[in-house]
C-alpha cells in the first residue's frame, strides 16, 4: 500500500526495462476485462446501449462485441441485443453471467444441489494445496475425491467429504483433516460462504434446488455445465492434441483425470495460456448435449437433397458446426423444412414420375397403371417415343399440386381436405402420350406364345443393358418339357422381320450378296411362312433356296452372333414363384434341371378309354398344382393353369 496511504519502500520484482516499457498509470478495469456482466446490468436496468453511455474512460469496440457475444452465446440478448427473459434472470445473480446461466440450466435438469456445489467452487479459488516439496503426496490424497471422467465430479466428492467430516470433528480437529488430505481450511470457508449466499438468492428467486431422494446423474450435472462453457470445448485432433472452437487448439492440463485417457469430445472451465494452451478442470461429454444446448449457436450446412422411399419424405445431408467447429458432419433431416419449393420438385420428378413411392392414393395407382401400360407398348416396339418427355409429367404435377406438398404425409393430408381438387391430378391417354408417336399393333406383340397345346406368358424389355433385354418366355419347371426350342426361334411376329433381316446379314458375303437388297427378301420370308416347330433357320434357308436356288448350308448362319434381343430368353420358376433358372441357351436350362421336370405327358395328359372319348387327369397333380378345389375328373380336352402357364 506504500504510495498510496503513506510513504514507504516498494520492492519490484522484476527487471527495470520491464518498469520502464510499461505505462505510467494501469489500465482502469472496464478497458481490460470482459465486460457482459456490465453490459448485462445497463440492458436490465434500461441504461441504453453501452456506446452511447458516458464513461469517463470508455471501454474498446472490442471488449464491447466480445460481452455482446457472450451474453448472446448465454441466451441472454437476442439478435438484435434485446434483453430476454434468461436475461433479466441472470442479472439478478452476484457471480459470472457463465455461471449464473449455469445455475438457471441446472433448474431444468433437475441438478441444481449439485451444480451449485460445483459452480460456488469455480467462483472461488480452488481449496487444494500442492506445496512444491510435497506435490506427490498431496496428489495421492486428493486422487481419493477424483472422478475418471470429469474433474468437475472432484468438487462435489471434496464438499461431501469435508460436511461429513465436520459433522464427527471439532472446529481444531477439521483444520487438521484438512491439512492432512492437502486442503486449505480458510478456501473452504470461503467456497462455503459463496455457497450459502447462491442458495439465499436462488431461494429468493423461488428456484428450488433438487430433493436428496432425487440426486442428479452424471449427464443432468455436466450437460447443465455445458450450457455455460459452449466455447470451451474440444474435439479429439491428433496426438493429444484438441481442436476447440475458433480453431483455437490446445492439451488436457497434466493434473487432469482426462490427461491420459483423452475422450473424443471434452468440455473445460476455463483454457489458460502458460508454457503451452492448457485446458483446465474438465469433463467428457457426449456430442449430441452440444447440439441440444447450442442450436442458437450452430450453422448449419445443407447438401445431397434426395428422395427416400422408406421415409416417404424428402431429405438432405446437414452438417452442423460451432464456432467453425464441425460438430455433426453427416445428419439426415428433412430437406422440407429448409427449402419447400426444392423439396417439392424432388418429390414429384422422383416419386410420382418415377414411381419410387408407396401410396394408396387414387391418382398415383391410376397414374402408374397407364405408364406401365405405355411402357409394355414402349418396350414391344423397342422405342422410347411413346410417352411424353419427363418435364411434361412434371409442369403437370406442378401446376395441379399446391406448395407445401413434398413428402407423403403431406400429399395424403391434402387429398383428405381438398379431394375435389384431388382429382386433377388423374392423368389420361391423351395426356401421357406424344403427338407423333407410332403404337403397335397387339397381335404383333401377342402376351403369350402357344405350343404343343400349352399357353405360356411372355414379358417385354427394353434395355440393352440388361440380361433379359427383349423377350422372355416364362415357365414352370413343371412345364418345361413342353416348351419346344425350334418355336421359340420364331419370337412374335412383331420381332420375326428384323431377326430374319439380321440372320440374312450374318451369313458369309458369297451367300449374302444373293439376297440384297435384304429387307425385301426379309418381306418375302414373311409373307410365305408361319411359325411352326421348324428350326427358323431351316424353314428361312428353304424359302431363299426356292427364290433364288441358291442352298444355304446350316452351319451358315451365325444365329448366336445376332442381337441378344432377338434370341428368346427363358425364366423357369419354382412351384413358389422363385426364380431357378434363367438364360437363353434352352437345351442347357433342360439338362442343368433334368432331375426336377417330370415327364408332363403321363401326369396330366388324358389316358383315353377304348372309345377315345373321354379322359381322366391325375387328381393329385392337379390339386398339387393348381389347387385343393380342382375337380378329380375332366371331361374332353382339359386346361390346368400351372403358374400363369395353360397346359390342355
Amino acid at each position: 500500500r506504500c504510495g498510496r496511504v503513506s510513504e514507504g519502500v516498494c520492492i519490484r520484482l522484476y527487471d527495470e526495462d520491464d518498469f520502464d516499457q510499461r505505462s505510467e498509470f494501469t489500465e482502469p478495469e472496464i478497458q481490460r476485462t470482459n465486460l457482459a456482466s456490465v453490459i448485462l446490468q445497463m440492458e436490465n436496468q434500461s441504461l441504453g446501449h453501452i456506446d452511447d453511455f458516458p464513461f469517463v474512460e470508455p471501454p474498446e469496440d472490442r471488449l464491447v462485441n466480445d460481452g455482446y457475444k457472450l451474453l448472446f452465446e448465454l441466451g441472454a440478448i437476442d439478435h438484435v441485443n434485446a434483453i430476454t427473459r434468461t436475461g433479466k434472470q441472470l442479472a439478478h445473480f452476484p457471480v459470472d453471467p457463465k455461471l449464473a446461466r449455469i445455475l438457471l440450466e441446472a433448474v431444468e435438469e433437475g441438478a441444481l444441489t449439485e451444480v451449485l456445489i460445483i459452480v460456488s467452487a469455480l467462483a472461488t479459488q480452488d481449496p487444494r494445496e500442492r506445496p512444491l516439496d510435497k506435490q506427490q503426496a498431496a496428489d495421492e490424497k486428493h486422487a481419493v475425491f477424483s472422478d475418471k471422467a470429469s474433474d468437475f465430479i472432484l468438487y462435489i466428492n471434496l464438499w461431501t467429504a469435508y460436511h461429513s467430516e465436520k459433522k464427527n470433528l471439532s472446529g481444531n480437529q477439521l483444520r487438521k483433516w484438512c491439512r492432512k488430505n492437502f486442503i486449505s481450511w480458510m478456501r473452504m470457508r470461503e467456497w462455503i460462504d459463496t455457497h450459502d449466499q447462491i442458495k439465499r438468492m436462488l431461494s429468493d428467486l423461488k428456484l428450488s434446488q433438487n430433493s436428496k431422494t432425487m440426486t442428479a446423474n452424471h449427464d443432468q450435472i455436466h450437460r447443465s455445465l455445458l450450457i455455460g462453457l459452449l466455447a470451451n470445448i474440444g474435439f479429439k485432433n491428433e496426438g493429444r492434441e484438441f481442436l476447440g472452437a475458433r480453431n483455437k487448439k490446445f492439451t488436457v492440463f497434466p493434473g487432469s483425470v482426462l490427461f491420459k485417457s483423452s475422450p473424443r469430445w471434452i468440455m473445460a472451465a476455463e483454457i489458460v495460456e502458460t508454457s503451452r494452451v492448457y485446458a483446465r478442470t474438465n469433463a467428457k461429454i457426449d456430442v449430441r448435449w452440444i447440439e441440444e444446448k447450442a442450436k442458437h449457436l450452430l450453422r448449419y450446412h445443407y447438401s445431397n437433397p434426395h428422395w427416400e422411399k422408406k421415409r416417404s419424405a424428402v431429405v438432405a445431408h446437414q452438417q452442423s458446426t460451432l464456432y467453425g467447429l464441425i460438430i455433426n458432419p453427416d445428419k439426415k433431416i428433412d430437406y422440407g423444412r429448409i427449402d419447400p419449393t426444392g423439396a417439392k420438385e424432388i418429390f414429384i420428378r422422383s416419386a410420382l414420375i418415377e414411381g419410387d413411392f408407396e401410396s394408396k392414393a387414387g391418382f398415383y395407382q391410376h397414374n402408374q397403371q397407364l405408364l406401365r401400360e405405355l411402357e409394355m407398348l414402349e418396350a414391344k416396339s423397342r422405342r422410347r417415343d411413346i410417352i411424353v418427355d419427363d418435364n411434361v409429367l412434371y409442369d403437370f404435377y406442378d401446376k395441379n399440386l399446391p406448395d407445401g406438398v413434398f413428402s407423403g404425409a403431406k400429399l395424403d393430408k391434402w387429398i383428405r381436405q381438398h379431394n375435389e381438387e384431388a382429382k386433377a391430378l388423374f392423368l389420361t391417354t391423351d395426356d401421357l402420350i406424344r403427338d407423333d408417336a407410332t403404337i403397335v399393333a397387339d397381335d404383333q406383340f401377342p402376351d403369350h406364345i402357344e405350343m404343343n397345346g400349352s399357353i405360356f406368358p411372355v414379358e417385354y424389355h427394353f434395355d440393352p443393358r440388361n440380361h433379359c433385354d427383349g423377350i422372355t418366355l416364362i415357365t414352370p419347371v413343371a412345364a418345361l418339357n413342353t416348351v419346344n426350342p425350334q418355336r421359340c426361334e420364331w419370337l412374335i411376329p412383331g420381332l420375326l422381320h428384323e431377326k430374319i433381316t439380321a440372320l440374312i446379314r450374318s451369313l458369309p458375303k458369297q451367300l449374302r450378296k444373293n439376297f440384297v437388297p435384304v429387307p425385301n427378301f426379309a418381306d418375302a420370308c414373311i409373307e410365305a411362312l408361319q411359325p411352326s416347330d421348324i428350326a427358323l433357320c431351316s424353314a428361312v434357308a428353304a424359302h431363299l433356296e426356292k427364290m433364288t436356288g441358291v442352298q444355304i448350308p446350316y452351319d451358315a448362319w451365325l444365329s448366336k452372333e445376332i442381337s441378344q434381343h432377338l434370341q428368346m430368353n427363358f425364366r423357369v420358376l419354382d412351384i413358389d414363384d422363385n426364380i431357378i433358372e434363367e438364360g437363353r441357351n434352352l437345351p442347357l436350362i433342360k439338362d442343368r434341371l433334368s432331375g426336377l421336370v417330370g415327364d408332363i405327358s403321363t401326369e396330366i395328359v388324358a389316358d383315353e378309354t377304348e372309345d377315345g372319348s373321354r379322359g381322366e387327369v391325375d387328381a393329385q397333380y392337379v390339386r398339387d398344382n393348381v389347387g385343393p378345389d380342382a375337380l378329380d375328373i375332366l371331361e374332353e380336352t382339359v386346361e390346368v393353369n400351372i403358374q400363369g402357364v395353360i397346359i390342355k
